[in-house]
């Protein structure tokens, strides 16, 4: 679509990349990709050919185009410090100072990290906001509300449900999925288990080392765990490694994540905290066990508050959910019938250059 306006884009993280670039792709008109080289977008605009220009944290941001379109970037901290940020709000203020109009797509919706998106950092605690949010769902939209009623700066934001373009072609996605070779012929039931950072998990009681222990605990011995380790996890692939071992039931994967989810058969299922992940497999029509053991927050996976998934928060819930995975197909079958309502229509990527087409 010609927007009749040049763009420039601003992308930290992975997940913002994967919403993004779609977007980017069906706009016609000129587009400069900056991508913060601090952050894993850097490896999902490299696998997508998408053209882009790394930037480090001493770059002087340049908004080039008549518009501004960004992710947005949690930021996480190491042991008190900050250790991990984006410079999207930066951005939008410097949009704003020079009377740009500002969108970001909200990629996903977790309270413990809603107001660390709209932190300009690390300089102080600035809230900043985009003119326009592109919410994913009703609940980001209705969160993200609630978190920011109060303060004053983010009165002029308008959030627009749109959906999420990164879910647009699922489905076609599903049909050309195939099982990754090393994976192929392999006896048993694949069970991949998708990792939320170490760090993430620990903030929130979780730990990702009692997640394994319960799984391969609870798997039969004709299954084969597949695990993909979040990949800041890099300091904890050794200690993963040796839980699998002494269970002898599985290896960590470097295969690509959503292509694991896609490619489960009738009788796999997926587990994960990651509530992407979880969100992907579910749209996909796959089985996925939302498993958060110790976790005490609220909960903000959108296909649990939905209905769509089976969730277990404790170590004997989780046990048991993924016993019935394996053994009941009764089980699937009914998960298979609460998942059949939650789709997409493919189009929210058109909703999006729509909106900033209008604007």
């Amino acid at each position: 679509m010609n927007l009749e306006k040049t763009v420039t884009v601003l992308c930290t993280d992975k997940g913002a990349a994967q919403s993004l670039i779609p977007v980017i792709r069906a706009i016609k008109s000129p587009v400069t990709v900056f991508v913060d080289s601090t952050g894993k977008a850097v490896d999902a605009f490299k696998k997508s050919n998408v053209p882009f220009t790394a930037i480090g944290k001493e770059d002087k941001l340049r908004l080039d185009g008549d518009i501004l379109l960004t992710g947005t970037t949690p930021p996480k901290y190491k042991d008190g410090p900050l250790s991990h940020y984006g410079r999207e709000a930066e951005a939008w203020r410097l949009a704003r100072e020079q009377g740009k109009p500002s969108f970001a797509l909200l990629d996903k919706y977790t309270r413990s990290e809603s107001r660390g998106r709209f932190t300009e950092q690390p300089a102080g605690e600035q809230l900043q906001f985009p003119d326009i949010i592109f919410s994913p769902h009703e609940y980001a939209t209705q969160s993200t509300k609630r978190d920011f009623k109060a303060e004053y700066s983010f009165k002029n934001t308008c959030m627009i449900e749109t959906g999420d373009p990164a879910f647009d072609d699922i489905l076609a996605r599903k049909q050309r999925a195939r099982r990754p070779p090393q994976y192929e012929g392999r006896e048993g039931r694949m069970i991949p288990i998708f990792l939320s950072s170490q760090d993430f998990m620990k903030e929130n009681g979780m730990d990702n080392c009692e997640l394994l222990e319960i799984v391969c605990g609870a798997a039969r011995i004709d299954s084969y765990l597949v695990v993909k380790a979040h990949p800041k996890d890099t300091n904890e692939y050794a200690e993963y490694r040796k839980i699998l071992m002494k269970h002898l039931k599985g290896s960590i994967s470097d295969c690509d994540s959503e292509e694991l989810a896609l490619s489960l058969q009738d009788n796999e299922f997926c587990i994960g905290t990651s509530g992407r992940l979880i969100e992907t497999a579910t749209l996909a029509d796959k089985l996925a066990l939302s498993i958060k053991p110790g976790w005490k927050g609220e909960d903000d996976v959108i296909t649990n508050l939905v209905g769509a998934t089976p969730y277990a928060y404790t170590a004997q819930d989780a046990a048991n959910l993924i016993q019935k995975a394996l053994a009941s197909k009764e089980f699937r079958d009914k998960w298979a019938s609460k998942r059949a309502d939650y789709t997409t229509d493919g189009q929210s990527t058109a909703r999006v250059l729509d909106f900033i087409r209008g604007i």
